[in-house]
């Protein structure tokens, strides 16, 4: 005898018998669990409200993407395959993070996009320099008249005539980022001299970043997927915002942000001091040896070329630090052996030396000017906001420093712009 099979619920007659054809399926495999399809009507329902969400999640898209292109919460400078900085735009802000610089600090743009005063219309027969680096030279949390880059300008402008000075520093800017600003503006405006602050943002680094990638004109992408993230961020405001977001959060994984270490701060870092053995000492150091320098080193010697190539005279600068082989003065915090990091400040100071060394070796090869900056200025709190960034007064001890240096350098080089009653010595 077929076994029976029973389908529990409420259906009318008229269901039955449309649903016939399930019983002998049924009598056929008793065992599997019969119910009826979906009806119609329920499908529309889950198809409206599917489609309710898309239409909702487009409008709102649609509506963030016009708010932040009428009013963005912060200023993009890199859009897409290009720097795209703000062009005559004066800002004021409030520091509520950083407790060694003001806590109101303006910053200035001119028509080009750089710290400084706009290129004259007689920009060719000024004695015109560019300051380019990361962000210990754009000097980001200190104030127009404050920065290294103006204090340097102040100091020389009674001792040369015509003089011209912007700053072109960008926060987390390479070798590499610093040759895309070079085909980006520098071969335009052909600066007389160019200062090259370098080496701290390339520590360990064999490729591009991200931030530098995004300087070239065919954005460093290759592929569909690549090309079409790309034009997403180039074309679109919300895409850029995430973007930016996204790199912003790397840079914080990698400990090269801003950051606020007071006196506190050191002593916590110098309370949980790390040691590392001479072998891994050594091993670490190979490492960069083996895979980092070359290639560095082949990117110093780039900008040297471009500088010639546009008749500017290249000077190159170490980078300096807050950690390393000293005492600082304000705090006894033994700078050596506090944490920086994963790393104690000895060894990541004899990493930094490394890429430093090869700055100094290219300079002497190329027969290029240096101011050694990372042996000048002083391992002193004071100085410093973080581990690498400046406050007030060691913008002012780095001006100081650059500008006995460079004096003798430019009276040389441009003895024409040399005002009467200095010496070209």
């Amino acid at each position: 005898m077929p076994s029976q099979c029973t389908i529990q619920g409420d259906f009318p007659e008229k269901d039955f018998v449309r649903y016939s054809p399930l019983f002998q399926v049924c009598h056929m495999a008793p065992s599997l669990p019969i119910g009826p399809p979906v009806p119609p009507r329920r499908t529309r329902r889950i198809v409206f409200r599917l489609l309710a969400i898309f239409m909702g999640t487009l409008v709102g898209l649609v509506l963030l993407e016009v708010s932040l292109r009428y009013f963005p919460p912060v200023q993009l400078r890199i859009r897409g395959g290009r720097i795209a900085l703000p062009l005559n735009q004066r800002t004021v802000f409030k520091n509520a993070t950083i407790s060694k610089v003001d806590a109101e600090i303006t910053q200035t743009r001119n028509s080009i996009g750089f710290r400084g005063a706009d290129p004259p219309s007689d920009f060719s027969r000024k004695l015109s320099v560019v300051t380019v680096g990361g962000s210990t030279t754009e000097c980001y949390y200190l104030s127009d008249t404050l920065t290294w880059p103006e204090q340097l300008r102040q100091r020389l402008d009674p001792q040369f005539s015509d003089l011209w000075l912007n700053n072109a520093g960008l926060d987390g800017h390479t070798t590499f980022g610093h040759q895309r600003l070079f085909d980006q503006y520098l071969v335009t405006l052909r600066p007389r001299c160019i200062l090259f602050l370098i080496g701290a943002n390339d520590v360990g680094l064999d490729r591009s970043r991200d931030v530098d990638d995004r300087l070239r004109r065919d954005h460093g992408a290759s592929g569909f997927v690549s090309q079409s993230y790309f034009w997403c961020v180039e074309h679109s405001a919300t895409a850029a915002l995430l973007d930016n977001l996204r790199r912003t959060t790397q840079a914080r994984a990698a400990g090269v942000h801003h950051q606020d270490i007071n006196h506190s701060q050191l002593k916590w870092n110098e309370s949980r001091a790390v040691d590392i053995s001479p072998e891994a000492t050594a091993a670490i150091l190979n490492q960069h040896r083996d895979q980092y320098l070359a290639g560095y080193r082949s990117r110093i010697e780039t900008l040297i070329q471009q500088c010639r190539e546009i008749d500017a005279l290249p000077i190159l600068m170490t980078q300096p630090t807050l950690f390393g082989p000293a005492r600082d003065p304000e705090t006894g915090v033994d700078l050596a052996r506090m944490a920086v990091g994963e790393l104690n400040g000895d060894v990541q100071w004899q990493i930094l030396e490394l890429y430093n060394s090869t700055t100094r070796d290219v300079a002497r090869e190329q027969d290029v000017p240096i101011i050694d900056l990372a042996q000048q200025l002083s391992k002193d709190s004071r100085y410093y906001y973080d581990y690498y960034h400046l406050t007030n007064a060691g913008a002012a001890q780095v001006a100081d420093l650059v500008e006995r240096e460079m004096t003798p350098l430019l009276s040389r080089a441009f003895p024409d712009h040399v005002r009467q009653g200095q010496s070209n010595d």
